[in-house]
C-alpha cells in the first residue's frame, strides 16, 4: 500500500481546531472551579438562639443572609454591617428588638433584681430568659411596653499562674523568681434586655482569652547541705544516717598504720568499705546530744566494722573511753578535692 503524506497532513491539519476547543474548555473549568472556591465562606450565625453554618459566596453579609432564606426586619438587630464584605466576617448575630409584652391596667409586673459577677459567666450556658408570662386582657387600648437589645463587651483580668521548677544548682531552702508574672485580658460580650430603661435579662455570648496571661516561673533548690555546730553550711550529696560510732586510737602492735597506708591521726575514721568507699571524704555530726566529729575520711578498716558502723580516731584511750558509743549523720561532701586536716 502506497503512502499519501499529503492525506495525512490534511487530516492532522482538520484534527487541529477540536484539540484546541477541547483544551480551552478544559482550562475555562478549572479556572472557574478555583474562582468559585476562591469565592465560598463558611461563617457561624446566631439567629435568635439558632446557630446555623452558612456557606456561599455572596459578596455582601445582607445577600449572604438572604441566600440562606434569612429575611432582615426593622426589629432585628445584626452584629455587623449588613453591607460588609463576607470576606471580612467570622460570625453574624441577629436578635430580635422591640418586642412587645401587654401592660394590664391595675396589674403591677415586678421583674427580679439581676446582678452578675465575672465568675457567674465561668459555668453559664447561653440562654434566652426573655421570656415574659403572657397575661391576657379584654382592654385591647391596653398600652404596651417596649424590650431594648443592645450588645455589650467588657474586658476581664484573666489572673496568671505560678509555675515551681527545682534547680539542682541551688541549694535547699533558696528559691528565685526567674520570670515575673504579667495578667491577661478576658473579653466578654453580652447582650442586655430592658423594659422602660431597666435590665430584665444579661445573657452571655461569647467569652474568650484575647490576651493570655504569662505565667510566672519561680525555681527552687534542690541542692542538700547541712549546717554544722558553729553554724557552717555544707552541700553534701549523700547522707548516711544514725550509723553506731565507736572510737579507736594508736597501739603498740599497729601504732600509726592504717588499712589504706594513711598515718592514724584524727580526722582518719574506720569504715567497712562496701558501704563507704576507701578515701571518701565525709563531715560526721552527732546526733541524741552527742558532739561533731567533724570533718574526717574514710582511711581505715577493722574487724568489727561491718555494715553500718564506724570507727573514729581519738588522740588517747581516756579520748576513747569518754566518747563511749554514740550514733551519728555521716555526709558525704559534695567537695571531695578539699583537705580535711585543714578544714578541722
Amino acid at each position: 500500500m502506497r503512502f499519501n503524506k499529503s492525506k495525512v497532513l490534511k487530516k492532522l491539519k482538520m484534527l487541529r481546531y477540536p484539540l484546541i476547543m477541547c483544551g480551552a474548555l478544559i482550562a475555562s473549568i478549572c479556572l472557574a472551579v478555583t474562582v468559585y472556591a476562591e469565592d465560598v465562606k463558611t461563617v457561624s450565625v446566631n439567629f435568635n438562639g439558632e446557630l446555623i453554618e452558612l456557606t456561599t459566596d455572596e459578596i455582601t453579609v445582607e445577600e449572604a443572609l438572604l441566600d440562606a432564606g434569612i429575611k432582615l426586619e426593622d426589629n432585628m438587630i445584626v452584629s455587623c454591617d449588613t453591607n460588609a464584605l463576607m470576606s471580612t466576617v467570622d460570625s453574624i448575630d441577629i436578635t430580635q428588638k422591640n418586642e412587645t409584652v401587654l401592660s394590664v391596667p391595675g396589674i403591677s409586673y415586678e421583674f427580679p433584681e439581676i446582678s452578675y459577677q465575672p465568675a457567674d459567666f465561668e459555668s453559664i450556658n447561653v440562654a434566652d430568659r426573655s421570656d415574659i408570662e403572657t397575661m391576657t386582657s379584654v382592654d385591647t387600648q391596653a398600652p404596651t411596653a417596649k424590650i431594648e437589645t443592645s450588645y455589650e463587651i467588657v474586658e476581664w483580668t484573666e489572673e496568671f499562674e505560678t509555675e515551681y521548677r527545682a534547680d539542682n544548682s541551688m541549694y535547699e531552702g533558696n528559691s528565685k523568681v526567674v520570670q515575673q508574672g504579667v495578667n491577661g485580658i478576658r473579653t466578654v460580650k453580652y447582650v442586655i434586655k430592658k423594659i422602660d430603661g431597666q435590665i430584665i435579662s444579661k445573657d452571655l455570648v461569647t467569652s474568650e482569652v484575647t490576651t493570655e496571661p504569662v505565667n510566672k516561673i519561680v525555681i527552687y533548690g534542690t541542692k542538700q547541705q547541712t549546717v554544722t555546730g558553729k553554724g557552717k553550711a555544707i552541700p553534701y550529696t549523700k547522707v548516711y544516717s544514725s550509723f553506731k560510732a565507736t572510737a579507736y586510737t594508736a597501739c603498740e602492735k599497729w601504732g600509726h598504720a592504717t588499712a589504706s597506708g594513711m598515718y592514724a591521726q584524727v580526722g582518719v575514721i574506720a569504715v567497712d568499705p562496701s558501704v563507704i568507699p576507701m578515701g571518701t571524704k565525709v563531715y560526721i555530726e552527732g546526733i541524741n546530744g552527742a558532739g561533731d566529729y567533724g570533718y574526717a575520711i574514710a582511711g581505715d578498716t577493722g574487724g568489727s566494722i561491718k555494715g553500718n558502723i564506724i570507727d573514729l580516731y581519738k588522740n588517747s584511750e581516756s579520748e576513747c573511753n569518754r566518747w563511749g558509743v554514740k550514733y551519728v549523720n555521716i555526709y558525704v561532701l559534695e567537695d571531695q578535692s578539699v583537705d580535711i586536716f585543714d578544714l578541722r
